[in-house]
């Protein structure tokens, strides 16, 4: 398939990039400057509309090898290895389709300075044109080595009924991508999954008579993956609208599942934000954390003596060669929690006395990185919200006359922000702030008995409208089950109450 330079063809996506075998020594990369410019499909405005990216495949391997975020006038740079590349321009906006374009093929060459403009437009008729020290793995087909494991991202399960969410199935993976590639925190080779059959029919093609010699791809570099990133976007409408973003891993061959999932929860609104947390924590938590345990131990210094323990070799069997201890990982975070709610609360100067006790159901709302609870460490937090809930009021009171008040009242537990629970994220002990209230419109009728009582059959209470709080200061527990109280003592006054809140949420 011969492609335009510089501009895109309407052909099936090729796109993949990743570096091929290590050189002996650090040579200079290729940096590539240029714009990209709208057609049928327009730049995001903001990047709470949507973002674009412009990422290279290795056309020899198939491994991604560079990526770029556009800038919001279009602008991009690029940094890659020397080598043969094609480039994909890809826009992902809310509530339109996913677009993704080939845009050029080029040769890099180190040290090289190049401007590429790049345009997001199809040609029906492309032009033919002439093609002038980390643990590394192995290719099996050709001997050369490659950056860590071989990782291969597949389309995203869109779960929902939002047809705008759908496009997010490749956009997630699209901008993963980038975000991978833009700051590795560990080595990895990144191979094109979602087009693979196009490069394998696209390089069958490139060794026909109907493609010049001169410029064929050679075959025998292809990259397989050794393990897939799979991932399930979940639409969650509601008050408020919500995107949850889950990812795990799999093994290529075998198809078992080898990872627990990761995920973040925000906003509908933040979901670009949402899947930059996510990129962090497939890093982080998934690939790193691989190859964390996977690498191999550094040399003893000189004159310090060594044990006497069998060398593991790769070329032994791997029943001889003992991992070491997997490294602490913290628990992953909860979308849902429920659990129960009670207190009592008294006025002496009034002799009035409330009880309750209810239930409540919290899903994850937004995930954020600032603004923490008071008196809780900086750091990722992840808010949740009512989705339903209920509780009952009991009242006794007495008044100076000597008229007694009862009754009783159920009410629903608010959805929505009012009521809310902020809660720490990858910590095994993490800090909190809860919340759950009711609104001093709310009235309860109670019934009297006794002298001097009014002459209405009942008389309406304002309920007392705080269920459970951690107060001004946050909380901390010692896993991930909230189980704790809060006293108030509230200045001494006619109308004064002291209360107890006690609570006890669990994940799920």
């Amino acid at each position: 398939m011969a492609l335009r330079p510089a501009t895109a063809v309407g052909a099936v996506v090729l796109v993949t990039i990743g570096l091929s075998a290590a050189p002996a020594r650090a040579v200079a990369p290729t940096v590539i400057k240029g714009k990209l410019s709208p057609g049928k499909v327009k730049l995001p405005k903001s990047a709470r509309k949507g973002q674009a990216q412009v990422i290279a495949m290795n056309v020899d391997t198939s491994a991604f090898g560079g990526a770029a975020h556009v800038s919001r006038r279009g602008r991009y740079t690029l940094k890659l290895p020397a080598g043969k590349w094609a480039l994909r321009s890809s826009v992902v906006s809310l509530g339109k389709p996913f677009a993704s374009f080939q845009s050029a093929r080029i040769v890099a060459r180190a040290g090289q300075r190049r401007t590429l403009p790049l345009t997001l437009k199809r040609f029906k008729k492309p032009r033919r044109v002439k093609r002038r020290a980390h643990r590394s793995n192995i290719n099996p087909r050709d001997g050369r080595a490659y950056k860590g494991e071989a990782i291969g991202i597949e389309r995203f399960d869109v779960v929902g009924g939002n047809s705008e969410v759908g496009p997010l199935g490749n956009g997630i993976p699209e901008m993963l991508i980038t975000d991978l590639l833009q700051s590795p925190r560990c080595p990895m080779t990144i191979v094109e999954m979602r087009h693979r059959q196009a490069i394998l029919d696209e390089q069958a093609f490139q060794q026909s008579e109907h493609v010049d010699p001169a410029s064929r791809v050679e075959p025998g570099h292809l990259i397989d993956p050794e393990i897939l990133l799979r991932g399930r976007v979940e639409d969650r409408p509601g008050t408020p609208h919500r995107v949850a973003l889950f990812a795990w891993l799999v093994d290529a061959r075998t198809g078992e599942r080898i990872s627990e999932d990761v995920s973040s929860v925000a906003l509908y609104s933040a979901i670009f934000e949402s899947e930059e947390r996510l990129a962090l924590l497939v890093q982080r938590d998934l690939i790193c954390a691989r190859a964390d345990r996977s690498a191999p131990t550094p040399p003893a210094p000189a004159g310090v003596p060594v044990p006497d323990v069998p060398v593991c070799l790769p070329s032994r069997a791997r029943s001889s060669c003992p991992l070491p201890p997997t490294p602490p990982v913290p628990p992953a975070a909860p979308d849902t929690y429920t659990g129960t709610f009670s207190g009592e609360a008294d006025s002496a100067g009034a002799d009035t006395h409330w009880t309750w006790h209810g239930t409540v159901v919290m899903d994850a709302a937004a995930d954020q990185s600032h603004f923490p609870p008071n008196g809780a460490p900086a750091g990722n937090y992840r808010v949740f919200t009512v989705t339903s809930g209920e509780v009952d009021l009991t009242l006794t009171a007495t008044a100076t006359s000597g008229c007694t008040f009862a009754g009783t009242k159920h009410l629903d537990v608010m959805p929505g922000l009012i009521n809310t629970l902020t809660l720490q994220l990858d910590d095994a002990s993490p800090a909190y702030a809860l919340q759950i209230t009711g609104s001093i419109q709310d009235t309860l009728d109670a019934t009297h008995s006794g002298t001097n009582c009014p002459n209405e059959t009942t008389t309406p209470f304002s309920i007392y409208p705080t269920w459970a709080s951690t107060g001004s200061d946050a909380h901390t527990s010692p896993t991930l089950n909230l189980v704790d109280s809060q006293a108030e003592l509230t200045p001494e006054s006619p109308f004064d109450f002291d209360s107890t809140m006690r609570w006890s949420l669990s994940p799920g």
